[in-house]
């Protein structure tokens, strides 16, 4: 995204099995405040580093949506955040299984240090899907919030009124 990203990032593993089920394909995590440090950044993205999930339904595609918000990203339904899209494959078990598979990561701008994280998974068109199991990690990356200002002023084109 910028090139004053900080050099540690923070990794999220999220077990399926360690979620709480909210609804039909909303999943949610309790992350201790003490896992993040307070000296990092207010300006983060986060991404889908990679994923292995097993569905409940055999479906020829996955989408995660983040469904803690997101500003940098848009879809005709304002409150989808679509994070990561998965390629259907079958194991040799011939249980359904869903694995990342985008070859440039989607980075959106979120809320830092996020205390409950929402993962929604969808399937063909926007159906939010059940999964079985599995595990989905992320990547939280911090900016140097004065040098993304900067960044973000620059890039404003000025309009005469």
């Amino acid at each position: 995204m910028y090139n004053n990203a900080m050099s540690i990032k923070d990794y999220v593993s999220l077990f399926i099995g360690d979620a709480t089920n909210i609804s039909t394909g909303v999943y949610e995590w309790d992350i201790p405040a003490t896992y993040y440090t307070n000296q990092r950044s207010t300006v983060c993205t986060v991404s889908v580093v990679g994923s292995s999930l097993y569905a409940t339904g055999p479906h020829t595609n996955l989408m995660i949506e983040y469904r803690n918000g997101a500003r940098n990203t848009y879809s005709q339904n304002n409150n989808t955040y679509i994070i990561s899209h998965a390629q259907h494959e079958y194991s040799a078990s011939g249980a359904t299984s869903y694995y990342k598979s985008f070859k440039e990561d989607i980075e959106l701008l979120t809320t830092a240090r996020p205390e409950k994280i929402r993962l929604r998974f969808l399937h063909d068109n926007g159906i939010s899907q059940g999964m079985g199991s599995g595990c989905v990690t992320l990547k939280f990356c911090y900016y140097n919030a004065e040098e993304t200002n900067h960044e973000l002023h620059n890039q404003y084109t000025n309009t005469l009124k």
